[in-house]
């Protein structure tokens, strides 16, 4: 996670580096050690870093299925970002964060929650329907509240645009 934090310049250095490979096979050994907090750490590192290791994603993916009604707002947003920006697709990994997304809308995501989850969904593709209508129920309600208007930034808004257009 530290790692993942590094500058353009040391992070691009990284892809080559062999322990960066070393260090995701660990991670896959010891898998089945973690909590949901370690998976969605480790998902969003590798995907901040821009290396797609298919057998440590594969790995995260299987273990996250069990585990996925564990997740906060924040590991399940960032679960889900990670795998998009690899180009990863797992879709039962993706119907069961938007299954677990869905129940924890009204009282656990903040507004970046909503808007990365959106991007990732989006930006691979994943046709949730069930998962859409309720992303919009809960934003409209929020919208519509006296003062909440404020809860969602510029940023939020058109990324939440964005993937309802892109998704269409």
């Amino acid at each position: 996670h530290r790692i993942a934090k590094y500058n353009i310049k040391s992070r691009l250095n990284l892809r080559n580096d062999q322990r960066i490979y070393d260090l995701a096979k660990a991670c896959q050994n010891r898998i089945s050690e973690m909590e949901a907090q370690h998976l969605g750490n480790i998902a969003w590192a590798y995907g901040k870093l821009g290396i797609s290791i298919p057998s440590l994603f594969d790995a995260i993916a299987d273990f996250a299925l069990k585990m996925a009604h564990e997740f906060d707002a924040q590991t399940l947003s960032n679960t889900a970002w990670a795998f998009a920006t690899v180009r990863i697709k797992k879709p039962k990994l993706f119907e069961a964060l938007a299954q677990n997304a869905i129940l924890k809308f009204d009282h656990e995501f903040k507004a970046q929650d909503f808007a990365i989850i959106c991007w990732a969904f989006a930006t691979i593709n994943y046709q949730a329907i069930d998962f859409y209508k309720s992303l919009a129920k809960v934003v409209t309600a929020r919208l519509e509240k006296k003062g909440e208007q404020i809860f969602f930034s510029p940023q939020n808004l058109s990324n939440i645009m964005w993937a309802y257009a892109t998704v269409g």
